[in-house]
Parts: structure tokens; C-alpha cells; sequence
């Protein structure tokens, strides 16, 4: 009795985590949404890179960038040099950007972005954020251009991998591809906000420039997010503007990755939760949304877990062990339905052997979340 207790207990979180993703698998599935698009106006955009320790990656993604074939007189292009070589910063400076020398401690992301607010002297329409290892069409400018419009706040574009070279990436990528079909394209499509990301992000500079400043966390998207969901402003999901991004490469990296994803998501699950009362006054169906989000347990996990409880209760009880079938089907459906048919392959069955163990590297990273909010964690490139 005490066991089948502890299985029901059990059974209630992950099957509603498995629920969450299926309904939105399901709702993946509807129209496309059709972003309104606007006249022949061009905005004028300021794109920020911060880097930390990015010397393996910088200058390749800035070449990339000032490739734009947008109005070189529209936008302005800023590094933030955190942690970088001098002779990295002395190639930088030959470049037609600007580039910041990082002067705060201890180092995060959100303290790079207001850096860069704080050196800009001129009116913005719009900034756009990228990670210093991502790259984009020369197109790109031209085309978040026309889903930009005087009432735009936010848009988040479709990150997708660079590189599968390695299993982890591999699954990494995939990871990715899962998120953008429920966290982003799936809500789009029923009328609710896209989950930003990290990076292909852009917001209007008026907006942002009023809000960068209260970011205090290594999970800066987040906090972004809850702002503009707390004031009812509604993130558009971009699925056709591509923004390339680096696979971590190791499962190491992937821990440290997962580390600090999850110290981000504990602490928005409690900087949301004291914000659901305003919520409810207020009817902000996306911010509950977000709450419920953080709420879930995180899918290398969940697969892990309902696959291996299905087996064990379903030889212990086969009448308990129903349940468990139902939901494990739920869950593979989701999955077969957000993974992209591109990445059927198979290198993707030797990749999803791999799981086992960075879930395990991943249980164990929960045992050392102190601090791991405020603290920066790097994930090295290239390994």
C-alpha cells in the first residue's frame, strides 16, 4: 500500500508534464500563424553580441554578421568583450562595430547588456540579441524588418542548430527543435506568447531600455519574459527567420548547460508564483502559462523516468502499470510529432543511448544548484 502511494504521487507530476507537452504536440499541428507584415518602412536596429571567453567564435560571427545586406546606416553592431584575448579584441576593433571591454565582476550576461545600453548614444527602433557563436542570413535584418511595426515589443526568431557532429549535439539540436514546436510555434498557433530563448531575440529599444536594468539573474531571458508577460505584451514566434546556433559538443558542457537552465527555471518558478494573485486580477493567461512551464520536469528526465516506471510497475501490476502505458505513449507521441523529420536517422538512435547518462549528469548537477542563479556558467565552445 505504502508503494502504490508513492507510485500514485509519483504518477501525478509526471503526468501532467506528459499531458502539457502532448496538448501542445496536438496543437503544433493547426495553421500556421500568418504574422502581420508592414509597409516598406526600415527600422533602425542596434545588434548586441555578448561574449564571455569567445575568442573561439567572435570573429567568424561578426564577419557573418556585417555581411547584412541591410542599410549599413541602420543599425549599429556592439560586442561586449568579457574575458577575451587582447589580440581577440584587437581584431575586433578593426571591424566597422563597437566594442566594449567588459568592466563589472562578476561577469553575466544581463550585466553585458546594460554595458551596452549604457554606451549607446543614439535612438534605436529596435535591438536585437545574439549569442556570440550564432550566425545569420544576410537576409536577416531585411526580414525581421517587415514584422517590425510601431507597436511591436518583442519577437523571437527560430534558433537552430549549427552543428550535429556529435551525439550530444545531435541531441542538443533536437532539444532545441522540441521547444520551438511547443514552447513557441504550438502557442503562437493558438494565440498565446512564444518562450524566448537566450538569443535571436528582438524587442523594441524603448521597452528593453527601460527593463534592462532590473535584470539580476544568469536567466536574463526570463526575466525579460516574466516582465512582458506581467504587462500583457505578446511574444511572436518568427519560425521562418533562422538564427544558427552552437550545439554544445560534449556531456560535460551539456550538464553545465543544463545546470544553469535549471537554476534558471527554480528560480522563475518562484519569482512567478509570487505573481499569480496579479495575474489572476489581471487575467495574464500567458504569465499562469509561464508558471505552469517552470512546473514541469525537464524531458531528457521525464523520458528517463516514465519509460523506466512503465517497465517496473507494469511487471510488478499490470493493472497499475496501464496508466503508466498510456502516458508513456503520450509522451513518444509528443515527441514524434515535435522532432522534425530531417533528423530521423541513424545517428539518432545511437544519440538517444546517450541519454541515460547525461540524465544522469544532470541529477547529479541538482545537487549543486546553490548559487547557481547569480553565478555565471560558461559553456565552452568547440568541445
Amino acid at each position: 500500500m505504502i508503494l502504490h502511494i508513492i507510485e500514485i504521487l509519483l504518477f501525478i507530476p509526471v503526468a501532467f508534464s506528459v499531458l502539457y507537452i502532448f496538448i501542445f504536440a496536438i496543437a503544433s499541428l493547426l495553421p500556421e500563424t500568418k504574422h502581420r507584415k508592414q509597409d516598406e518602412k526600415k527600422h533602425r536596429f542596434v545588434v548586441v553580441f555578448p561574449a564571455y571567453a569567445e575568442d573561439k567564435v567572435i570573429l567568424d560571427s561578426v564577419q557573418s554578421f556585417l555581411k547584412q545586406d541591410y542599410p549599413k546606416n541602420l543599425f549599429q553592431t556592439i560586442v561586449v568583450s568579457d574575458h577575451m584575448k587582447p589580440e581577440t579584441n584587437t581584431q575586433l576593433q578593426q571591424y566597422p562595430i563597437t566594442t566594449l571591454i567588459a568592466n563589472y565582476s562578476p561577469s553575466s550576461k544581463a550585466k553585458a547588456l546594460q554595458l551596452a545600453i549604457n554606451s549607446i548614444h543614439e535612438e534605436y527602433d529596435f535591438i536585437v540579441i545574439l549569442d556570440a557563436d550564432n550566425h545569420v542570413n544576410p537576409d536577416f535584418l531585411s526580414q525581421l524588418n517587415t514584422y517590425c511595426h510601431a507597436d511591436t515589443i518583442a519577437l523571437q526568431a527560430h534558433r537552430q542548430a549549427k552543428n550535429q557532429n556529435t551525439p550530444v549535439a545531435l541531441l542538443d539540436a533536437i532539444s532545441e527543435e522540441i521547444n520551438n514546436t511547443i514552447f513557441r510555434k504550438a502557442h503562437n498557433q493558438i494565440g498565446m506568447s512564444s518562450a524566448l530563448i537566450g538569443s535571436g531575440m528582438c524587442f523594441s529599444y524603448v521597452w528593453f531600455c527601460d527593463h534592462v536594468m532590473q535584470l539580476s539573474t544568469t536567466g536574463e531571458d526570463k526575466e525579460l519574459e516574466e516582465a512582458l508577460l506581467l504587462e500583457g505584451h505578446h511574444i511572436a514566434f518568427l519560425d521562418q527567420l533562422p538564427v544558427l546556433d552552437e550545439k554544445v559538443q560534449s556531456g560535460q558542457n551539456f550538464g553545465n548547460q543544463r545546470k544553469r537552465w535549471i537554476a534558471a527555471q527554480l528560480h522563475s518558478l518562484i519569482s512567478l508564483g509570487k505573481l499569480i494573485p496579479t495575474a489572476l486580477r489581471n487575467k495574464r493567461f500567458n504569465l499562469i502559462d509561464k508558471f505552469i512551464q517552470q512546473t514541469l520536469i525537464p524531458r531528457s528526465m521525464l523520458l528517463c523516468l516514465v519509460t523506466f516506471m512503465t517497465i517496473l510497475v507494469s511487471i510488478c501490476c499490470w493493472t497499475y502499470g496501464i496508466k503508466w502505458c498510456i502516458v508513456l505513449s503520450m509522451l513518444y507521441a509528443s515527441m514524434l510529432l515535435s522532432i522534425p523529420g530531417k533528423f530521423y536517422s541513424k545517428k539518432l538512435l545511437y544519440a538517444i543511448m546517450q541519454i541515460p547518462l547525461l540524465v544522469f549528469k544532470m541529477v547529479m548537477n541538482l545537487l549543486h544548484l546553490k548559487g547557481a542563479s547569480k553565478n555565471f556558467i560558461h559553456t565552452q565552445h568547440g568541445e
